[in-house]
């Protein structure tokens, strides 16, 4: 089970979606909001059953438009 807030670091040409399979034991499941800053997955377990958590993938690069 991760613990409160840990940081799950992958490749920077991983895709996340749902499916996607962030470590040996976790797997993002069902795609829970998208915006600006980055996006929220139900974080489960290879098998399918819940870990009751979710998974904040956060965007590293913004890109800065005139209004």
């Amino acid at each position: 089970m991760l613990a409160l807030s840990q940081v799950i670091r992958v490749p920077e040409a991983f895709v996340f979606q749902e499916g996607a399979r962030v470590t040996e034991d976790l797997v993002a499941g069902k795609l829970l909001g998208d915006g600006v800053q980055g996006q929220v997955y139900v974080l489960k377990r290879p098998d399918g059953s819940s870990t009751n958590q979710l998974l904040k993938v956060r965007y590293l690069s913004f890109v800065a438009r005139p209004c």
